[in-house]
């Protein structure tokens, strides 16, 4: 039986607590847009590109490049670069020849959303995923660098798993990177990577393909976000069109339905989307509004000079002493000792311990203390800067955190770790 309040919290986590970004959160609606082009003169050598960097694409042939943003920035600023590029082309007597080996690739920040907005983009993707691909070209349908939901519905399992049960992401790499809506990218970059247009021929083209994309990004990323439930039935209710005007500004609509194949029934296109990401959507619809339990105001933010007072103190240190004083007056028997970069404490016959790989994971150290029987606040030190993930309520959010941060939770015997890298011996 699924525990729906570990639903409930991990729905509205932000991603920043769940994956291992190298580029960290990045704050706001942000774009990373990827060119692989072939042709004439395209890669511009010497020729200054400001904002996209020249990156070698091993798939192209002939004259090729694939240029990429620097830096991910705005919708608007995006479009000013998109336009920038294509002046140099022009500028510099660049003739683009794409072949069905080019393609346009376009990140969309998700590292300071919450999950619930990760599964609402998906969603929503997933199902009008045959729509987007025939605007995107003939190439783009059935090809193996962006391959659809359709053609990998284990895709979607995969999803419903990482939510409703194992609470992270770690399981999406690059087995799933090739996929249409590259879910891989979120533990890469904290992004979701949409890899269905073709190649780039012409600055509107690529700026007509941001916009239908920001449309979409901007929906999934409201706070009030219908439940999947509700979003999947308004299909019914409003007809494919109709359904389609909960995203899209008329002109998107009208350039999408131009491409779409007059002999293809778009409803029964976006009905099959329907069923396939159904059981999942309906799996969320009576957890997906609760909100996420709250910290009783007892469980305040206690003792955070204890770590903090001394900024030229050891980090070990004070991280030491922070916890002792936090134990004065309480039980004797509560052990605090830093053991080979392993934080452990041991109350009574019971073992409660947190533990982090110092030299793999930035010396990270654990403090856990009791406000009443059995109640532990837990505390992380992370490069010197004390952290708060909360109490029983919030496991889901803290699991997830100490899974991608190396940091190992026990409530019984050490005899559970299994590390071939370092198993810590403490004796009898």
């Amino acid at each position: 039986m699924l525990n729906n309040k570990k639903i409930v919290t991990f729905l509205n986590s932000p991603l920043s607590n769940i994956v291992v970004s190298p580029l960290g959160a990045k704050k706001g609606n942000l774009f990373g847009v990827e060119l692989e082009v072939e042709g004439h003169n395209v890669a511009m050598e010497g020729i200054p590109t400001k904002g996209w960097k020249r990156v070698a694409e091993g798939s192209l042939r002939g004259e090729n490049t694939e240029y990429v943003f620097s830096a991910p920035v705005d919708f608007a600023k995006s479009n000013e670069m998109v336009a920038n590029l294509f002046r140099l082309f022009k500028q510099n007597g660049v003739i683009l020849n794409n072949s069905h080996r080019t393609s346009t690739h376009v990140h969309l920040n998700f590292s300071d959303k919450t999950v619930k907005n990760v599964v609402t983009f998906f969603l929503i993707h997933t199902i009008l995923e045959e729509l987007l691909a025939s605007y995107c070209g003939e190439t783009r349908r059935g090809n193996l660098f962006c391959i659809s939901t359709r053609s990998n519905e284990q895709l979607v399992n995969s999803l419903e798993r990482a939510v409703t049960l194992v609470q992270n992401f770690r399981d999406f790499g690059n087995n799933i990177r090739y996929c249409a809506a590259n879910l891989a990218a979120l533990n890469k970059f904290g992004t979701i990577e949409i890899r269905t247009m073709r190649g780039a021929d012409s600055e509107q083209q690529v700026k007509d393909w941001l916009s239908i994309l920001n449309q979409l990004y901007e929906y999934s990323c409201k706070e009030d976000v219908p439940a999947p439930a509700r979003l999947l039935e308004s299909l019914s209710h409003l007809g494919a069109q109709g359904f389609l005007s909960q995203f899209f500004d008329q002109a998107s609509i009208i350039k999408l339905l131009a491409a779409w194949p007059r002999d293809h029934d778009l409803h029964q296109s976006l009905m099959d989307g329907v069923r396939l990401v159904q059981m999942f959507a309906y799996r969320l619809d009576e957890t997906w509004n609760a909100e996420a339990p709250k910290i009783a105001a007892k469980k305040e933010r206690a003792g955070d000079d204890d770590f903090l007072d001394n900024p030229n103190e050891g980090f070990c240190a004070r991280a030491i002493r922070g916890a002792r004083d936090q134990m004065r007056g309480m039980d004797a028997l509560y052990t605090p000792q830093l053991v080979a970069g392993i934080w452990w404490i041991a109350h009574n016959d019971t073992r409660v311990n947190i533990s982090g790989r110092a030299a793999r994971k930035n010396a990270m150290d654990g403090v856990w203390r009791y406000v009443d029987d059995n109640e532990p606040i837990r505390y992380i030190v992370k490069d010197d800067t004390l952290l708060y993930y909360g109490e029983e309520d919030e496991q889901a959010v803290n699991a997830g955190y100490y899974e991608q941060h190396g940091i190992i939770v026990h409530n019984d015997d050490w005899d559970v770790i299994d590390d071939e890298d370092f198993v810590p011996d403490f004796g009898e």
